[in-house]
C-alpha cells in the first residue's frame, strides 16, 4: 500500500490520486472493509485508526460505488 500511495501524484488538500488497476481497486475496498472486523470494540479501533467505523464504513462503500462507475 505504501508503494501504491508513493507513486501516486499529489491532489488538492491531503488527497492522492493513484492509477490502479480493477483488482487493484479491489484489494483496497477488501482491505478497507477487513479493517473493521481487527479491532474488538470502537474505543481501541477509533484509537489505532483515528476514525469512527462508521466513517471507514462509509469510506469504502463510497471508494467501491465509484470504482464501479467509472468501470462502465
Amino acid at each position: 500500500m505504501e508503494g501504491l500511495l508513493a507513486s501516486g501524484e499529489q491532489g488538492s488538500g491531503s488527497r492522492v490520486v493513484v492509477d490502479v488497476t480493477y483488482e487493484e481497486a479491489h484489494s483496497i475496498y477488501a482491505l478497507l472493509v477487513c479493517t473493521l472486523l481487527l479491532f474488538a470494540n470502537e474505543e481501541t479501533f477509533f484509537s489505532r485508526i483515528g476514525a469512527f467505523r462508521e466513517n471507514l464504513t462509509d469510506m469504502a462503500h463510497g471508494f467501491w460505488k465509484v470504482v464501479r462507475e467509472l468501470g462502465d
